[in-house]
């Protein structure tokens, strides 16, 4: 594939004319040459915004745009680019017929009725999309690109339905899609937090609403949780039940031996410093959020807590929807500072393409077995 990214100027340039004089300086600068290299487009300046998504998509030729997003690990092309039937390299052609503009054409000679004499070009064709985050969809790479964006940036879906001319289920779908990429990062990108003298706070809460807004009732989902102070690495776990032996086991596995543990005086908590070395403090919250003695507090925590809430939908916070939107608060929470867009598209990118080489069913029964523990840490 070309490393450099060709730019031709058209009607479609006046999006660039209108905004910024950040945009005007890249469009002129596009207009006095014939080509320009990702390290000249001043995405870093830009950063990836729904605007921005649009620019690109305008001004750059569907050709182009296709070797663009294979150049910044939007498409992973280390299995889409070679041919289905006879594995040879693929070329990227124009096409009128396709609705991205262009295909991948095989143009390797092949033996006919199996004679080594006797070639004919393969010329099998085959979409751009095979193997990445577009795969399978009706809408353009604009519209997708843009619904991920919106995803990420906690746009409502009603709003996305309307910004995009969308069917209702559509935003609906994609955000699902976006969910289970999410629960797919934080499970593959697991490590154990704490150590020796390193202070974790732990903490457990109902996920859920209280029975008709009343009372301390409240149907929901159990969560266990730790946090490192200092790095602020953290981890969620959805748990059956709240006692001692579920999560002990939790914290076994997930807090490493000779850490300082904080937590509340939940009875659970007892028997913690027999394992591990640990060191365990206390508060009483029924008599002050810090410790006079020995200055423990879960204020951290704490806060999570009230964060991870905040990030849920208003609606439909059922069991089958909960691990995505826990797994998707704490992917923000992993990228905070950080191009988060530009991070997970480039993940969805790898993890279509490792699809492609990965036994189906096999990939379904790890994925049963992370949701049914719903374990997650980053």
């Amino acid at each position: 594939m070309a490393t450099n990214v060709s730019i031709f100027m058209s009607s479609s340039s006046d999006i660039i004319k209108s905004n910024s004089e950040m945009l005007e300086k890249f469009y002129f600068k596009c207009k006095k040459r014939k080509s320009i290299s990702k390290s000249q487009i001043p995405f870093d300046e830009l950063c990836w915004t729904s605007f921005t998504i649009t620019m690109i998509c305008s001004v750059l030729t569907p050709m182009d745009l296709y070797r663009y997003l294979v150049e910044i690990g939007f498409i992973d092309t280390s299995v889409s680019s070679y041919c289905l039937q006879c594995s040879g390299q693929l070329t990227l052609i124009p096409s009128t017929t396709v609705i991205d503009g262009c295909q991948l054409k095989c143009n390797n000679r092949i033996g006919v009725n199996g004679s080594t004499n006797k070639t004919k070009l393969c010329s099998k064709k085959f979409t751009i999309r095979r193997y990445s985050w577009f795969h399978k969809s009706h809408l353009t790479i604009h519209e997708i690109l843009t619904l991920t964006y919106y995803w990420w940036s906690e746009i409502s879906q009603k709003y996305v339905e309307n910004d995009l001319d969308l069917a209702h289920g559509t935003p609906i779908d994609w955000y699902n899609f976006c969910r289970e990429v999410s629960e797919d990062v934080v499970i593959n990108n697991s490590e154990k937090i704490g150590g020796f003298g390193i202070t974790v706070e732990i903490d457990e809460s109902k996920f859920g609403k209280r029975k008709y807004n009343r009372g301390k009732r409240v149907e929901g989902v159990w969560v266990f949780g730790g946090v490192e102070r200092i790095s602020g690495k953290c981890f969620l776990v959805a748990v059956s039940d709240r006692s001692a032996n579920t999560l002990l086991d939790v914290i076994k596995e997930w807090i490493l031996p000779g850490s300082i543990i904080i937590s509340d005086c939940w009875k659970a908590y007892d028997k913690i410093e027999e394992h591990n070395n640990y060191i365990h403090l206390k508060v009483n919250h029924s008599l002050h959020f810090k410790d006079p003695e020995n200055g423990a507090h879960t204020n951290q925590i704490e806060g999570l807590w009230n964060l991870a809430k905040k990030s849920l939908p208003n609606t439909n916070r059922s069991k089958k929807m909960f691990a995505g939107s826990l797994a998707t608060f704490m992917l923000r929470t992993k990228w905070k500072g950080k191009d988060g867009f530009k991070l997970f598209m480039q993940y969805a990118a790898k993890l279509y393409s490792d699809d492609s080489t990965t036994d189906v069913t096999e990939t379904k029964r790890l994925k049963s077995a992370c949701k049914e523990n719903i374990l997650y840490f980053i």
